[in-house]
């Protein structure tokens, strides 16, 4: 408990963010994250699920890891995470690349609202 205080208050006061592979799961797993996601690509390609179990998967593996998965099927169509931001990020051609600020999904925001919800309790 002390060490779970400890951690909340330096992430807090210095943006310091070392994510477990089970917060990082329940992030990519979060309906916001999804939602976005089919938002971006349901249109474009029709494959999207499966490009977005297959990063979640592999990332989850190697979380030091910038994953990035592409779709040859439906040309520049790239789904990844950057792992020095924790920002899930979107292609869909070599000129519209979607990100934050364009994705509110970042981990860090997914935890600070997490936070906030159990302070309310």
């Amino acid at each position: 408990m002390l060490k779970s205080k400890i951690r909340n208050f330096l992430d807090s006061h210095y943006g310091n963010l070392h994510p477990t592979v089970d917060e990082l799961s329940e992030w990519l797993n979060s309906s916001e994250v999804k939602d976005w996601v089919k938002y971006k690509l349901q249109n474009t390609c029709p494959d999207w699920e499966v490009m977005f179990e297959q990063l979640k998967t592999e990332f989850l593996q190697d979380i030091n890891y910038h994953w990035c998965i592409e779709n040859r099927k439906y040309s520049y169509v790239c789904l990844g995470i950057n792992p020095k931001k924790w920002v899930l990020w979107v292609a869909l051609s070599e000129n519209k690349v979607f990100h934050t600020p364009d994705c509110p999904i970042t981990f860090k925001a997914f935890r600070e609202n997490k936070r906030q919800m159990a302070g309310k309790f």
